[in-house]
């Protein structure tokens, strides 16, 4: 029998244990803040050698994320997957703000619907280009609008601008 290499030795010191046992959903609890520690959300997958029903032999892929969703300040953890499925073996795993990460799946959807793509690379670059665009978007229509100018005028005008309002 072939063994793993533990990268570490000794096991991680958790708060508290977690049930690996479906449990009834409750609603989600917010956990005192912690000075200095800052709540992630962990997205894990592994590729494995799996034997099917029908004796053959091949790659698949398990994943584990946790359920809590978050909108802007809002938490919640609904009866929902973090995962979307965009090709027959490609999905993706979801961490951060759901709209975020919603607009950028359907840009993707869109983009993939009209030029049909399976490398895997291809699709990541495609993701994480709309997660800037949408990114950029925001941040312009929050910290330019007020000043009557775009993402495209403020380049241009940074220059001209004092080193405090750029900041």
């Amino acid at each position: 029998m072939i063994r793993p290499k533990l990268i570490r030795r000794k096991p991680l010191k958790h708060e508290r244990m977690i049930s690996l046992r479906p449990q009834k959903l409750l609603p989600a609890q917010r956990l005192p803040p912690r000075e200095g520690l800052e709540t992630v959300t962990v997205c894990i997958a592994a590729l494995i050698n799996w034997i099917y029903p029908n004796k053959d032999v091949g790659r698949a892929v398990i994943t584990v994320a946790d359920r809590m969703l978050t909108s802007g300040d809002i938490e919640y953890e609904p009866a929902q997957l973090k995962v979307s499925f965009l090709r027959k073996r490609v999905i993706v795993l979801v961490a951060g703000d759901i709209t975020i990460n919603s607009e950028a799946l359907t840009i993707v959807g869109k983009t993939l619907a009209s030029n049909p793509e399976d490398d895997v690379g291809a699709i990541a670059e495609l993701y994480a280009a709309g997660l800037r665009t949408i990114k950029n978007k925001r941040a312009a229509d929050m910290y330019c609008s007020p000043l009557n100018l775009s993402a495209t005028s403020f380049l241009s005008l940074q220059q001209s601008m004092s080193s405090a309002l750029v900041v």
